[in-house]
């Protein structure tokens, strides 16, 4: 503070407790609130105390200086405040928010920490407000947080904030913090499989988990995959741009998520059961609900792993992220069968008091579902048939008007000891093969009889078939397209490969692009592991 505002505040003591804003702040206030003058911030609170003025001096929302701090993440005051008033971090405003609770409101990882390392009483974030607290950790992804306070009052976990949400049901409604939910890519789903993460207690302010700190992260070296060794070995032989390149990174911040995440699921699910089975069914009931909805098979798997019963609380049903109808008709009844597999074989047949079995109470709720599933098996079969057909008539036509034309003698293609005509034979005659499958395919889906069980496996494997045996057709066409524009130009043109190869393929890319992740999707609903993993 300049000598000329210590003079003001010396002659006029009344001025820094005067409120120099509409919301009654003083200029404590309003100078933390700046965050940009902290010699000013230390020479102010240095005065206040040395004229016994209280640090504890209220806006009209009921903050103090050391509540405006949090809002707007300036640590360093905060620091200066608490360290002239140990009391400063238990003062609550008007809405019975603590700074803690501010902190976590506007997500300032660094203030979190420093105020959960001076807020001494823990009944500051108790009951209502410590849910709430966990609720806006887990809003803001942070889950090592939201891990140690947890293991600190291990009765948050059935704790329910002021809205009535308690933080299992939180993180079953984010679906995109779960390696299930998340829409990754084939190469970042396969480096997420590489790497691996283990959860560290929440760190300390400033101290950052990234790639660049890969060799501390683990201390078990059988743990470690194979791509992880590399990993470590480029950075310890000091190529760390390769190791600290953004996608990467990204990837493995990515699974450090999920790892956090499903720790927090697992940890809130056991102390919940501790508190009683009673206390939980209810808790588990409202989550289990949620993660099925959702899809986020992590929570699902944890409920079910710590509270069997769970499984009776309702039919369950599958995600609605799912994209087809057929698909979704297809998780249905895989739920449906993971179900029959887990209750006694009597209570298959068991009729209810309308006296229907389970599978006719299934059949009926889902009428629309399969015909909505049919007409989309149509409609996509229809779409492809046409093109497939397409492919295949010109793919046959190419045969009788080859490049080059024919000896007018024997009909021989004049071409034919060219290199560049046999590919263009082969490559003709795997797209008219392979779009010939494709077209038969698309019939038999096109002539199925649409029954309930065709929608688990035979309609997804035809469907499989026919756009794998496409996307080879589409292919095939294109590069025999190539070889005989090749053969027509390569005696005119020398560099016509370039083009060719730049261009024929777009088509290929396209398709590719906008049908890889439905027939993944089907391949891993179809073939894949079961609706809860690898669990028997």
């Amino acid at each position: 503070m300049g000598g000329c505002r210590r003079h003001f505040f010396k002659r006029d003591s009344g001025a820094i407790m005067s409120r120099i804003t509409l919301l009654s702040e003083t200029a404590l206030h309003v100078v933390v609130g700046k965050g940009n003058n902290l010699d000013f911030v230390e020479k102010l609170v240095e005065l206040m105390c040395e004229q016994s003025l209280p640090l504890k001096l209220k806006d009209s929302y009921g903050n103090t200086a050391l509540a405006v701090a949090p809002i707007v993440g300036n640590v360093k005051a905060a620091k200066i405040l608490v360290g002239k008033n140990k009391e400063l971090p238990l003062v609550k405003n008007k809405v019975n928010y603590s700074p803690l609770l501010l902190a976590a409101k506007y997500g300032h990882r660094d203030m979190i920490l420093y105020l959960l390392s001076v807020t001494k009483d823990e009944g500051v974030f108790t009951g209502k407000a410590g849910a709430r607290l966990l609720n806006l950790l887990i809003a803001f992804d942070l889950y090592d947080v939201a891990l140690d306070i947890l293991n600190r009052l291990p009765e948050l976990a059935v704790e329910q904030d002021q809205y009535g949400v308690s933080a299992l049901q939180t993180l079953a409604e984010k679906p995109n913090v779960f390696e299930s939910g998340s829409q990754l890519g084939f190469l970042q789903r396969l480096l997420h499989r590489c790497l691996v993460v283990e959860v560290c207690d929440a760190p300390q302010p400033n101290q950052h988990r990234d790639v660049e700190n890969l060799t501390q992260i683990s201390k078990n070296a059988e743990s470690r995959g194979a791509f992880y060794q590399l990993l470590t070995f480029i950075h310890t032989a000091g190529f760390r741009k390769l190791v600290t390149a953004p996608s990467i990174k990204n990837v493995y911040d990515t699974k450090r998520m999920h790892v956090e995440a499903h720790m927090l699921v697992r940890c809130l699910c056991e102390e919940a059961l501790n508190k009683g089975e009673k206390g939980c069914a209810g808790l588990f009931s409202t989550s289990l609900f949620s993660a099925a909805r959702m899809g986020i098979l992590e929570v699902a798997t944890e409920i079910l792993r710590v509270y069997p019963y769970a499984i009776w609380f309702r039919e369950l049903a599958p995600s609605d992220r799912i994209s087809g109808v057929a698909l979704q008709l297809q998780r249905e009844l895989q739920w449906l069968k993971e179900v029959e597999r887990l209750v006694q074989p009597s209570n298959r047949s068991m009729k209810n008091k309308d006296g229907k079995t389970p599978r006719m109470v299934f059949s009926e709720r889902h009428k629309g579902l399969v015909h909505q599933g049919e007409k989309w098996m149509k409609i996509t079969a229809s779409s492809c048939t046409v093109v497939a057909a397409l492919i295949a008539t010109v793919a046959f036509t190419a045969v009788f008007t080859v490049p080059g034309g024919n000896n007018s003698d024997q009909g021989i293609p004049i071409l034919i000891q060219n290199k560049s005509f046999l590919a263009f034979a082969a490559t003709d005659a795997l797209a008219l093969i392979s779009s010939s499958v494709s077209v038969m395919m698309f019939l038999e889906i096109l002539t199925s009889r649409y029954a309930e069980d065709d929608f688990l496996k035979a309609l997804p494997t035809r469907l499989i078939i026919g756009l794998v045996s496409l996307f080879i057709s589409i292919s095939s066409m294109m590069a025999a397209f190539g070889a005989s524009l090749y053969l027509v130009l390569v005696h005119q043109v020398k560099w016509v490969w370039i083009p060719l190869i730049l261009f024929a393929f777009i088509p290929v890319i396209l398709f590719a692009m906008s049908q890889f992740p439905l027939l993944v999707q089907m391949i891993s609903f179809t073939y894949g592991c079961s609706i809860f993993g690898l669990q028997k």
